[in-house]
């Protein structure tokens, strides 16, 4: 079971915003005077070199949190595996640092102090799970009966008397010579449409005849008059 959980927290990141977590990281930072313990560039990240209860209650062992500045860290935990994320700190250090890994925790360990923090705060605080409780049932309590309308009942469709052959051939006669007369309609319609067209064309060239013959008439006047 994971460290948190035993203590009674939602999740990790509920861990981190608890007043226990802060107080043990500020420890932390005033140990390592705020500084990237790896490249001694100014920080205020503290990871987790282990994830025991007695860390997280901050009971000692303060030599597994150590301070990272944000690209060392963002290195150290791209790997969920702790075995890992320790490897690669210690990769670290043999590449940035004149010290290794393990000389630095035996210094760390030094400074090693029980943090004064009162347990029976943990399960007051906001961001830990709690029971829900139940409500009690009323007892005189009824329940209000739904209103269901009843189903409206299907039409009755009446049968329709079957047609006998002499019947549908007498309709299917009578479509015909409907369809037939409406065809003609159209027809003669059409017809109208086209003669009243080319009547048209007939008089407007007629019309532009005349007023041709009558402009080259007045053209030739007004040349014999200048001769």
């Amino acid at each position: 079971m994971l460290a948190w959980k035993e203590l009674g927290f939602r999740s990790y990141e509920a861990y981190g915003k608890s007043a226990l977590w802060n107080s043990i990281r500020h420890l932390v930072l005033d140990r390592d005077g705020k500084c990237c313990q790896v490249c001694g560039t100014p920080s205020k990240v503290v990871h987790h070199i282990d994830y025991t209860t007695k860390i997280m209650l901050g009971e000692g062992d303060q030599h597994e949190l150590i301070t990272l500045c944000e690209p060392c860290h963002n290195y150290v935990e791209v790997e969920k595996n702790l075995f890992i994320k320790k490897h690669r700190l210690s990769d670290l250090f043999l590449e940035h640092s004149s010290t290794t890994l393990s000389q630095w925790q035996i210094w760390a360990k030094k400074f090693n102090t029980d943090i004064c923090f009162d347990k029976s705060r943990l399960h007051s605080v906001r961001n830990i799970k709690k029971r829900k409780r139940k409500k009690p049932k009323k007892k005189n309590q009824t329940k209000k009966k739904k209103s269901v309308q009843p189903k409206s009942k299907p039409k009755s469709v009446k049968n329709k008397p079957k047609e006998t052959f002499q019947q549908k051939r007498d309709r299917l006669e009578q479509e015909y010579i409907r369809k037939k007369i409406l065809l003609k309609k159209s027809y003669q319609c059409g017809k109208n449409i086209s003669d009243s067209i080319n009547n048209c064309k007939i008089k407007i060239s007629e019309d532009i005849s005349s007023k041709a013959k009558s402009f080259l008439k007045s053209r030739i006047e007004a040349l014999k008059n200048r001769s």
